[in-house]
């Protein structure tokens, strides 16, 4: 297991001269990639320890530049194998095992290679025949690779030394004290310095729940709450936020670092399979929403919902030719509806001009409200996202911001809180995710890193740490801190497909869904403390190539659109409790949603209209 060291510790290292350490640490932590200590070792030729260093930041395949920059690295190795020590057979070893996994679409390139091993000075090769000395071959290799790095998005926040305080010792011994007693099961939140030098068994005085409970309303209470461009004003010395790279190996919280066999130096996490029995730990409801209560009839297929968070009959829909509606379920009245419209399309980029300009059908992505339910925004299949404003009462409905967010497609859409702060967080097809001031538009940050496009986005916070998980459509997940220091953990999902992630209604839990490459299709739960699948659950129909919308209640029940039906799970057991095809009038993958308090579902069906299902008591009430 790979432990995440502070910021602080870098400094110190440097400081005090412990410069190998400290360039260890460099690679162990992904935090800052020293351009100068690469570029001397290209210089002297240590290939070996050159790749070691650069594989804490980059693989081979994480992108077309990394790919280069391996490759640039390994022909260097081989041509002074052939130039210098007339080492035909060491040459050979180097284009077999470190050239020949990038021969594929490259055939012509290491036939070419492959002859230099039988002439007698490379440079007979015509391309070759201006390769100078080996100092001066290295010089240009190393320059050459520079410009590569500097220009690849993976080293983009990382070739600066990070600036801390000068204080450095009183930080250390801070964070040293809070990363032991953060391993500990019971940990104490504010250890004495004292207990630094001594066994660290804490006291059990607190409980997990109430102390994330209490860390979650020290949130609200912090005297931390200024204003989000003093945060992002320079880099933070608080070290609460090195929590979330600590907890790494803790619950991120979450998802466990290992090192894996093949990449030893590589920072990735891995969902690994380990299911745990079947013993039920909390009690599922004795009902579920099954009666339809409430049936809606939207002018086109509707394709993402969602529920407000304090008026539990409201619902908000989505459809695939943009239009928006707002309905009341318990009365079947539609109170706002709005065709797709771009409010003005001035200060619009030029990609988004042009495709606009093509009169394309324009779907909506998502739709979602903020978690106070005074706003709610709508992504689209090009470009925008729009918010809105709401008055709940007198159901007063204003336009509010418009954002030209990605280039193509905006998947998902969420909002967070930072400081007091609303932000609306979004991805799309450009392989970015980005987060944005729900008052001003302005963009805060932009995290890169994924080199599909991403296709989910679901902020959370645990232990006062804020952070952002994203999954893209080649089934790589992703954390983020709000910070430009890259994603902090890097794994796979089950099938290394299209998976979408949510926590649970109580925010305690965190499920995956999604469908491998092959089709088949997947809905787990993970292990957050330490990083592997805990549950896969059985019953989804196989093959699957389409989206699968799924959802949970805080009473336990986890329900997935599936197959015409909706099926239904105890979170706690793996095996398919039971499902309903609504009357037979379901897609075959449909969009589900429940509301806050878990009494009602809505379910898209066919012929544009929305199902609500509803617990025996609502029916009850209602006659």
């Amino acid at each position: 297991m790979l432990t995440w060291f502070p910021p602080g510790q870098l400094l110190f290292l440097d400081e005090e001269d412990f410069k190998e350490t400290a360039h260890k640490l460099e690679r162990e932590s992904g935090l800052y990639f020293d351009m100068k200590y690469f570029g001397d070792m290209l210089l002297a030729g240590k290939w070996d320890d050159a790749e070691s260093y650069l594989s804490g930041f980059t693989r081979v395949g994480d992108n077309s530049k990394s790919t280069k920059i391996y490759f640039e690295i390994r022909k260097q190795k081989f041509l002074e194998a052939l130039d210098i020590s007339d080492d035909r057979a060491k040459a050979l070893a180097i284009l077999i095992k470190d050239l020949k996994v990038f021969s594929p679409g490259r055939e012509e390139l290491f036939n070419e290679m492959t002859k230099l091993l039988i002439i007698n000075n490379i440079r007979e090769n015509a391309s070759l025949s201006t390769y100078g000395d080996t100092n001066s071959a290295r010089k240009i290799l190393a320059d050459e690779i520079k410009k590569l790095i500097e220009s690849n998005s993976v080293f983009h926040g990382k070739l600066e030394r990070p600036i801390f305080p000068r204080q450095r010792l009183p930080n250390l011994l801070k964070e040293s004290l809070n990363w032991q007693h953060l391993l500990r099961k019971d940990p104490l939140r504010s250890p004495h310095v004292k207990t630094l030098s001594e066994d660290k068994v804490c006291k059990p005085n607190l409980s997990l729940s109430s102390l994330q409970s209490e860390e979650s309303d020290s949130i609200k209470n912090s005297e931390s709450d200024k204003h989000l461009s003093q945060h992002n004003a320079g880099p933070s010395t608080k070290t609460e936020l090195v929590l979330f790279p600590t907890a790494l190996t803790n619950p991120v919280h979450g998802l466990s670092v290992e090192v894996t066999m093949e990449d030893p130096s590589v920072v990735s996490v891995r969902g690994r399979l380990c299911q745990t029995p079947n013993k039920v730990t909390s009690p599922i409801a004795n009902v579920r929403p099954k009666n339809v209560f409430q049936i809606l009839k939207e002018d086109s297929p509707p394709v993402t919902m969602d529920f407000h968070p304090i008026g539990h009959t409201l619902l908000l829909v989505g459809t695939n030719i943009g239009n928006v509606g707002l309905w009341d379920v318990n009365s079947g009245d539609k109170l706002f509806s709005k065709d797709y419209k771009i409010w003005g399309i001035g200060a619009s980029s030029n990609n988004c001009k042009e495709a606009l300009g093509k009169d394309l059908c324009v779907s909506v992505k998502k739709i979602k409200w903020s978690p106070d339910g005074s706003l709610f925004g709508v992504a689209f299949s090009e470009h925008y996202v729009q918010l809105y404003s709401y008055q709940r009462g007198n159901d007063i409905i204003n336009q509010r911001l418009q954002i030209d967010a990605h280039d193509g497609s905006v998947n998902d859409l969420a909002f967070s809180s930072l400081y007091k702060q609303f932000l609306v967080i979004t991805c799309g097809d450009d392989k970015t995710i980005k987060v944005w001031d729900s008052v001003t538009g302005v963009r805060c940050y932009t995290f890169e890193g994924h080199v599909a496009p991403v296709c989910s986005v679901c902020p959370h916070v645990k232990q006062n740490v804020h952070f952002i998980l994203s999954t893209s459509t080649d089934g790589k997940i992703k954390a983020w801190l709000y910070d430009s220091m890259g994603a902090r953990v890097d794994f796979d999902a089950p099938g290394y497909g299209y998976t979408t992630l949510a926590y649970s209604a109580d925010d305690k839990r965190l499920f995956s869904c999604g469908t491998g490459r092959d089709g088949e299709p997947y809905l787990v739960e993970w292990e957050e403390s330490k990083g592997y699948i805990k549950r896969t659950y059985k019953g989804l129909k196989k093959p699957c190539f389409s989206t699968i919308h799924f959802d949970s209640t805080e009473k336990g029940l986890l329900a997935a659109g599936d197959d015409h039906m909706v099926k239904f799970w105890n979170m706690d057991r793996v095996e398919l409790w039971t499902s309903t095809d609504v009357d037979a009038e379901l897609l075959e993958n449909p969009c589900i949603l429940f509301n806050k308090r878990g009494t009602l579902l809505a379910v898209a069906a066919k012929e544009n209209k929305i199902k609500i299902l509803a617990i025996d008591d609502i029916l009850l009430k209602r006659n």
